[in-house]
């Protein structure tokens, strides 16, 4: 798990579940244990409903999270610990971004293209 990849139990299973649109800096990264920490306090024990959009080149399914009706995702970068990645969300998350948090976090290049 980190910032923007959780495990989900699904009756007997952990299902690995990359968040759509959602730039949260690697664990070995500046950031990258702030964004995982607050995702981990967010979800941990709780019940999520997830809609899946596909399967990422590992395997992973890619949804948008819901926790009482909250986009986890937006949470995180309403939070200032991730950014949106437009080529994915379209968008979605831009407006909640943190002043200053893509300069302290860093963009990603792949998420420049949009």
């Amino acid at each position: 798990m980190d910032g923007d990849t959780i495990h989900v139990r699904r009756r007997q299973e952990v299902v690995k579940i990359r968040l759509n649109g959602l730039d949260a800096p690697e664990l070995h990264e500046y950031g990258g244990g702030r964004a995982k920490d607050f995702m981990f306090r967010l979800v941990r024990g709780q019940t999520l409903e997830c809609y899946p959009v596909e399967l990422d080149n590992y395997g992973r399914t890619v949804a948008i999270c819901y926790l009482g009706g909250l986009d986890i995702a937006a949470e995180a970068v309403k939070a200032g610990v991730a950014l949106d990645c437009r080529i994915y969300s379209g968008g979605r998350y831009a407006s909640l971004e943190a002043p200053g948090a893509a300069r302290r976090l860093g963009r990603r290049t792949y998420t420049r293209r949009f």
